[in-house]
C-alpha cells in the first residue's frame, strides 16, 4: 500500500505540474487582414456560430480556439466598420488543427455581411501517424449498417476472428468512446457494441500513435457519439426486412440425407445441389428497425440525442431435426434423447440484438458543460454446431450484455485553455449455456454418432445429446479521467492527463456431470440431475468468486501522459511520454513446483511436521494429521508485484507541398496482457495425475513491450490522395 500510494501522488503531481491535455476535441486557428491593404486587423471578434465559444484577434490578427467538438461549424467574424463574414461548412476533426483564414472588406452598407463556403481539406499536414476518419456526414452515405463495415474499408484493418490492424491480434487493440476506454480487460475486445446512426466521428489510429493513448499495441478504434441539435428537433427512423432468395432444389434433401439416389450425379451424392435451396423466402427472416431522435428540451440550456436499435436475423445455416437431443413430452409422448424427431428444418446460426445510445447535453454556464452519457446492447443467439445438424436442439445459446454510463464535465477556462473530468463504469457479461437452469434434467450426454446405415451420415452427425458446457463472465470497470489543454504561445498546444481504473472480474467455466447410477450407467429424465464439478476439480475454471480461496481479482491501473504538439508552418512535432502503473494485486505460489493449494503434491503441504525434524515420516502420514486448507492458507502464496512502465512518442511532419507532407514517427509501447492470461485457471489447481493441464494464467506475467517506427508520404492531386507508408 505504501507503493501504491507514492504511484498515486506521483501521478498527481505530474497532472497538476504541467498545463494542457487531450481531450475529446480539435482546433481553430487563423489570421483576420484588412482586404484592401493586407494589414492584419486586432480586435476582431470570432466566434462559432451556436455555441458560447470564440476568440479575439491579437496584434498580428491571429487567433486560436481550442476544445471544439469534433463537426461541422459555421465560423463568423465581424468588426465594427468592416462586413462581417461568414465562413460555412467547416470541419473540425479530433485531434487536429483547422485553419480558417478572414479577409474583411470596408462596410459600404449597413449589415452587409459576406458568405463563404470552406473548401474540403484533402491532406492534413499535422498528422504524424497513420489514420483514417470518418465523419457522420460520410457515415451517411455509406451503404453498411454496422460499424465493422466503416472498418473494414480502412487501410491497414482486416476483419477475420475479430478486429486485426496491421496484422496485431485483436486483443491490441485500445477502444476509446467520447475519451474514455471502454476495453473489455478480460479479452481485449469492446465491452460495448456502437451503432453507426450515433457516431459524430470515428478516428482509427494505426501503429504510432500518441502518448494519450496507452494499453495497446496495434492501433485506435476512438469514437466520438453525437449530441443532440440545439436549434430544433430532428429524428429518423428506418425499418427494413429482407429474406434470402435461393434457386435451385435438393436442399432439404441433402439437409437430412434423403433421396439421395435421385440427387446422384456422375456417381457422386447431392453433387449438383444448390445446398442453401432449403432457405424459405420469408419477409422477416432478417429485418431491422432503427429510431433516433435530437433536440432542444430547454432551449439553449439542454439538448437530447436518443438512439435505439432492433436487429434480427435467423441466418443462412439449418438444420435437421432428425433425432430429439433430450426428453421431450410436449406432444403427449415421452420421446428421449436419441429417438426420431420430426424432421423439421431448424435455423442453426440464429443472431438477435438491442442497443441503445443517450446523450445529454446540459450547458450549465457559459463555460461550463456537463454531459450524461449512457450506451449498451444486448444479443443472443446460437452458434452454429456441424456435429449437431441432426439433432439441433441441443446446441447451446450464447448471451452479451454491455452498458457504459459516465458523466463528463467540460470547463472551457479560456479560448486557450480547457479541461474535462470523466466519471465512468462501464459492465460486460458474457453467458453460455443451452438451459437457463444448470441443474435441468434435460442435460444429458446423448452424444452417440449416428449409425452408418443411414445414407450419407459417414460418422460427422450425433444422434442426440446436449452441450454440456457452461460458461459465465463478468467485467466491471470503474474509471476517473482528468484531462487538461492549453495554447501556450502560438506555436505549443501542451496536453497532460491521468487516469485511475480499477477492475472486477468473475469467470466460471465448466462442465456438467450428467446424473448416473452406482455402475456407471447414465440417467436421463426428470428424476435425474446433473451436477457440477467441485470448485477444487481442475475442470472447474474459476476465478473472482472469494469462496473457496481468496481470488477476488480487482486489479488497479493508474495512466498519466505529457503532450506538447509543436505548430510551425515548415514542420509539426508531436512529443510526449506516457507512465503507466498496473498492480494486480494478486498471489501466486510461493512454490510454483507445488502450487495447487487443494491437493498438494509433497508430504509436507499435506501432513504436519509433529516432530519438528523437517521431515514427514510414516507415523505422521495419518488422516487425523493432515494439514487443512484453512492452515495451507496461511503460508501457501506470495503477493504479486506491480508493474512501472514508461513511454516515450516521438512524431513530425513536414508540409512539402499545399497538398503534400511527409511524417515520420517512433513510439515505445506496452500493454498488460488480457486478464484472462493473468488469471485463468485461477488457484493452479494442477492434478497430480500425468498429462497436459492447461493454460494456467499468471498474475505475474510482465507487461508486452514493442518499439514501432513509420515512414509515410502523402500527397494530394485534385479529387484524389496517393499515401505511401512504410513501417
Amino acid at each position: 500500500m505504501a507503493k501504491f500510494r507514492k504511484v498515486i501522488l506521483t501521478a498527481v503531481a505530474l497532472m497538476l505540474g504541467v498545463t494542457a491535455a487531450y481531450a475529446q476535441a480539435g482546433k481553430i486557428v487563423g489570421v483576420v487582414t484588412d482586404q484592401m491593404t493586407g494589414d492584419p486587423l486586432p480586435g476582431v471578434n470570432v466566434v462559432i456560430e451556436g455555441t458560447t465559444q470564440g476568440a479575439s484577434t491579437g496584434l498580428d490578427g491571429d487567433f486560436v480556439i481550442i476544445g471544439v467538438r469534433p463537426g461541422t461549424y459555421t465560423i463568423v467574424a465581424s468588426f465594427i466598420g468592416f462586413t462581417t463574414q461568414r465562413v460555412t461548412d467547416v470541419q473540425v476533426n479530433l485531434d487536429l488543427t483547422t485553419t480558417v483564414n478572414f479577409e474583411l472588406s470596408e462596410q459600404v452598407l449597413e449589415g452587409e455581411e459576406i458568405v463563404v463556403v470552406a473548401e474540403a481539406i484533402s491532406v492534413k499536414k499535422d498528422l504524424t501517424s497513420s489514420e483514417a476518419r470518418v465523419t457522420a456526414e460520410t457515415i451517411d452515405k455509406l451503404p453498411v449498417t454496422e460499424l465493422t463495415q466503416i472498418l473494414d474499408v480502412q487501410a491497414g484493418i482486416t476483419n477475420r476472428d475479430g478486429l486485426h490492424i496491421r496484422g496485431g491480434r485483436s486483443s491490441e487493440i485500445v477502444y476509446m468512446v467520447d475519451g474514455v476506454p471502454v476495453t473489455d480487460s478480460y479479452d481485449g475486445s469492446a465491452a460495448i457494441q456502437l451503432e453507426n446512426d450515433g457516431i459524430q466521428e470515428l478516428q482509427v489510429v494505426s501503429g504510432t500513435f500518441n502518448a494519450e493513448f496507452g494499453n495497446a499495441m496495434s492501433g485506435v478504434i476512438n469514437v466520438v457519439t453525437k449530441e443532440g441539435r440545439s436549434d430544433r428537433f430532428g429524428g429518423s427512423a428506418k425499418v427494413y426486412a429482407g429474406s434470402y432468395l435461393v434457386f435451385g432444389d435438393g436442399g432439404e434433401e441433402f439437409l437430412r440425407g434423403t433421396d439421395a439416389d435421385k440427387f446422384t450425379s456422375a456417381g457422386i451424392q447431392y453433387r449438383d445441389v444448390d445446398p442453401y435451396s432449403y432457405l424459405p423466402v420469408d419477409p422477416t427472416h432478417y429485418y431491422n428497425a432503427n429510431v433516433s431522435i435530437e433536440g432542444p428540451i430547454i432551449k439553449n440550456r439542454v439538448t437530447l440525442f436518443g438512439l435505439g436499435r432492433y436487429f434480427k436475423n435467423d441466418g443462412w445455416l439449418y438444420g435437421a431435426k432428425l433425432f430429439n437431443s433430450f426428453a421431450d413430452s410436449s406432444s403427449g409422448v415421452v420421446r428421449g434423447p436419441g429417438t426420431p424427431g420430426d424432421s423439421s428444418l431448424v435455423p442453426m446460426n440464429t443472431f438477435e440484438k438491442y442497443s441503445w445510445q443517450g446523450n445529454m447535453r446540459i450547458q450549465v454556464s457559459n463555460n461550463l458543460i456537463l454531459n450524461l452519457i449512457g450506451l449498451g446492447s444486448y444479443s443472443e443467439g446460437r452458434p452454429y454446431d456441424f456435429g449437431r445438424r441432426w439433432a439441433p436442439d441441443g446446441r447451446t445459446k450464447n448471451s452479451d450484455l454491455g452498458y457504459d454510463v459516465k458523466a463528463k464535465i467540460t470547463h472551457l477556462i479560456s479560448n486557450t485553455t480547457f479541461y474535462t473530468l470523466d466519471i465512468a463504469t462501464f459492465f460486460k457479461r458474457a453467458e453460455a449455456g443451452l438451459f437457463d437452469d444448470l441443474l435441468d434434467p434435460r442435460y444429458n450426454d446423448f452424444n452417440i454418432n449416428v449409425p452408418d446405415t443411414i445414407p450419407s451420415a459417414g460418422t460427422n452427425f450425433l444422434r442426440g445429446g446436449t452441450d454440456l458446457g457452461r460458461f459465465n463472465r463478468s467485467t466491471r470497470s470503474y474509471m476517473l479521467k482528468a484531462d487538461l489543454s492549453s495554447q501556450l504561445g502560438d506555436h505549443h498546444l501542451v496536453k497532460t492527463g491521468v487516469q485511475l481504473r480499477l477492475d472486477d472480474l468473475d469467470f466460471r467455466a465448466f462442465g456438467l456431470i450428467p446424473a448416473e447410477d452406482e455402475d456407471g450407467t447414465r440417467l436421463i429424465g426428470e428424476n435425474f440431475v446433473p451436477t457440477a464439478p467441485p470448485e477444487d476439480d481442475p475442470s472447474y475454471n474459476s476465478f473472482g468468486s472469494g469462496r473457496l480461496i481468496d481470488d477476488k481479482v480487482e486489479p488497479i491501473t493508474i495512466s498519466a501522459y505529457l503532450q506538447d504538439k509543436i505548430e510551425y508552418d515548415d514542420f509539426i512535432v508531436n512529443a510526449g511520454v506516457r507512465f503507466d502503473y498496473f498492480d494486480a494485486r494478486s498471489r501466486v505460489p510461493a512454490d510454483p513446483a507445488d502450487p495447487n493449494i487443494f491437493s498438494p503434491l509433497t508430504k509436507e503441504n499435506q501432513f504436519r511436521d509433529e516432530n519438528g525434524d523437517g521431515v514427514i515420516n510414516a507415523e505422521e502420514e495419518r488422516d487425523d494429521n493432515r494439514i487443512t486448507l484453512e492452515e495451507r492458507e496461511q503460508y501457501w502464496w506470495a503477493d504479486t508485484e506491480p508493474r512501472v512502465m514508461i513511454a516515450p512518442r516521438l512524431g513530425v511532419a513536414y508540409p512539402i507541398t499545399e497538398q503534400g507532407v511527409i511524417h515520420f514517427s517512433f513510439g515505445l509501447f506496452y500493454q498488460i496482457p488480457t486478464l484472462n492470461n493473468l488469471f485463468d485457471r485461477y488457484g493452479f489447481k494442477v492434478p497430480s495425475l500425468s498429462g497436459q493441464y492447461g493454460v494456467a494464467g499468471n498474475p505475474e506475467l510482465e507487461p508486452q513491450r514493442t518499439s514501432m517506427f513509420e515512414i509515410g508520404f502523402k500527397q494530394g492531386f485534385g479529387d484524389f490522395v496517393i499515401d505511401i507508408t512504410g513501417y
